[in-house]
């Protein structure tokens, strides 16, 4: 079989009619972690993680991971910001 040489693109997320998306839906189609992993880093509920989302669109809180919602156009944003997070802790 050969390997393919581009991104798989995620698959489709299911928008609301305010732009937002499960955030559950958009971790694991983006970072491949479950909402209870990335959720942490929307709000300052833990404080042993940093806040990678207070000028995004956010609905919801760490303290119910199941009701996190984040704008369509917000994504990408976080996603980077999570991952340049991580690779600033190894």
């Amino acid at each position: 079989m050969k390997s393919v040489d581009r991104p798989i693109p995620p698959p489709k997320l299911i928008v609301d009619s305010d732009g937002f998306v499960d955030f559950g839906q958009a971790s694991r189609a983006y970072l491949h972690i479950q909402a209870q992993y990335a959720g942490r880093y929307v709000d300052n509920l833990d404080p042993d993680v940093p806040n990678l989302c207070g000028d995004l669109r956010i609905r919801g809180s760490s303290a119910d991971y199941s009701s996190i919602r984040i704008h369509q156009d917000d994504i990408e944003i976080f996603v980077n910001r999570f991952l340049e997070y991580k690779r600033s802790q190894l």
